[in-house]
C-alpha cells in the first residue's frame, strides 16, 4: 500500500528511528568521532569520524538530528 506524503513525514520524525550512530555502532568494528573546526566549536547536529571495517578505514560524516547525545 502507498503511504501518503504525511506518513511518509511521520516516519522520518519517528523518535525510536535509527540515527546515523545507530547505523555506525552496528556496521563498524570500531569508530573515533572527530569534533571541532577550523573556528574551535562542535556542531552537535553533525557526526564525523573514523571507522574500521575488515582492516579498511572509512570516513563518515553524517547528520544527528533528533536526538540528544
Amino acid at each position: 500500500m502507498k503511504k501518503t506524503a504525511w506518513e511518509i513525514v511521520e516516519i522520518v520524525r519517528a523518535q525510536d528511528r535509527p540515527t546515523a550512530l545507530d547505523y555506525i555502532d552496528n556496521i563498524f568494528e570500531e569508530f573515533i568521532e572527530l569534533h571541532g573546526d577550523r573556528s574551535f566549536s562542535d556542531d552537535k547536529a553533525i557526526v564525523c569520524g573514523l571507522a574500521k571495517l575488515n582492516r579498511k578505514i572509512f570516513y563518515n560524516n553524517c547528520t544527528a538530528k533528533g536526538k540528544k547525545y
